[in-house]
């Protein structure tokens, strides 16, 4: 039963990011990266500066255009007003702040030879293609980078044919004495319709491949650190078009009037689906030189700033360092918790009324945590709490009042953590 989980995981992941499913936050789909860079670990490698240079042979910029409808903030804001106010508000607030760069890059993938199997004719497919990546808004300040994009792309090609499919001698995913309807859709049927009319029609010892385009999840420092993601959110136009915006954090050291060159990836490649007597066989083809991944540089300017905000607070039972950083539109930061004896490095059920979050009071308002974290950070039960908060009315008198896991908010102020 776990190995049939873990299969029915690793497909969804797949052919989620492979297709773009586009109603989701795209973050999700993280590990696709990984596993098309063909990367064990959790740490995304990344490919030399040398070798991008030579496997993006067409990278046009198309004179930096402004395009038309660019892709707005606030239409996000609008997608999130129901289910996320909390994050609608905040999206709103950065929309009043974002730079039209209105930049379109437009990129030809590089030919691919390759012999005349079916693996090697979708291969030989991939070569050529042609994307239009679209960054629309963005805006910069110094700890946060919020940016939307569009992205296009020319048909995905569709192959199909009975009997084994030449030049497949392993699978990436085997289903075992699985059918096409029992594995394949995994909840997402809607974006699987040709497939299932095909194996609907050819239930036995046929195949179904298709090409994939997408923009990779979040983006990179020119230095290949990896950016890590705050927030995001990713949507299908049509059958050629998505549309997104991330938010993710910077390193330290950026200044209004400076610039932040970072870089996006476009990944593009194909899947096959084979259905025999023997289960259902899954396969990603990707080209060997470059694995299907251009690298695109877009340089962003910084035109914002942030306040930060120290403080500490030792009661007897443990001691808190807190950080916070107050931007224009939300208020986010750290606290440092070097736990208490009882309080242990699991922070589970069986480690007592610890404490799990904090609430903002800023000039007597209270604001709620909104997308918090608890990450244990040593063995010696050391742990960090994650904080975001939206912007209050007033920044006068600043503290963190503590949340404990059993008894809730430490109302009394005698764990409140001052912030200057």
């Amino acid at each position: 039963m776990k190995q049939d989980e873990a299969y029915q995981k690793i497909i969804r992941r797949e052919m989620d990011a492979a297709f773009a499913r586009l109603d989701g936050r795209p973050s999700r789909h993280d590990a696709i990266m990984r596993c098309i860079k063909g990367e064990k670990k959790v740490v995304r490698k990344k490919t030399s500066f040398a070798l991008a240079c030579a496997i993006v042979l067409t990278l046009a910029l198309g004179g930096m255009a402004v395009a038309a409808g660019l892709v707005r903030m606030s239409h996000f804001s609008d997608v999130l007003k129901e289910d996320q106010p909390w994050d609608a508000e905040r999206l709103s607030r950065v929309d009043q702040l974002t730079v039209d760069l209105g930049q379109t890059i437009h990129l030809t993938t590089p030919e691919v030879e390759s012999d005349d199997t079916v693996r090697g004719r979708m291969l030989a497919a991939m070569g050529g293609r042609a994307f239009d990546l679209t960054i629309d808004e963005v805006y910069c300040n110094g700890n946060k980078l919020y940016y939307t994009y569009s992205f296009t792309h020319d048909d995905n090609r569709v192959f199909t044919g009975e009997g084994r499919p030449s030049g497949f001698d392993a699978w990436d995913v085997d289903y075992p004495g699985k059918q096409w309807e029992d594995s394949a859709s995994l909840g997402n049927s809607l974006y699987w319709a040709d497939e299932d009319a095909w194996f609907a029609a050819h239930p036995q010892d046929s195949w179904f491949g298709s090409l994939t385009a997408s923009v990779g999840d979040g983006a990179d420092l020119a230095d290949s650190t990896n950016l890590r993601i705050w927030d995001s959110w990713l949507e299908r136009v049509d059958a050629h078009t998505t549309r997104a915006f991330y938010e993710v954090e910077l390193p330290e050291g950026y200044e209004a009037g400076e610039s932040v060159d970072i870089v996006m990836t476009v990944m593009y490649g194909g899947v096959l689906n084979y259905v025999d007597a023997a289960g259902v066989h899954w396969a990603r083809i990707v080209p060997a030189d470059n694995r299907g991944i251009l690298r695109v540089p877009v340089t962003v300017p910084v035109t914002g700033g942030v306040t930060q905000l120290m403080g500490d607070m030792e009661p007897k039972e443990y001691g808190a360092h807190a950080r916070l950083l107050i931007s224009e539109f939300d208020v986010t930061g750290t606290v440092t918790v070097e736990a208490a004896e009882g309080w242990n490095s699991d922070l589970d059920e069986e480690s007592g009324d610890y404490v799990c979050s904090y609430t903002l009071i800023a000039d007597g308002e209270e604001k709620e945590n909104i997308n918090g974290s608890v990450s244990p950070i040593a063995e010696n039960g050391t742990y960090e709490i994650g904080m975001r908060f939206n912007l209050p009315a007033s920044m006068e008198h600043i503290a963190l009042r503590p949340v404990r896991r059993i008894s809730g908010v430490a109302a009394d102020g005698s764990e409140d953590i001052v912030l200057r």
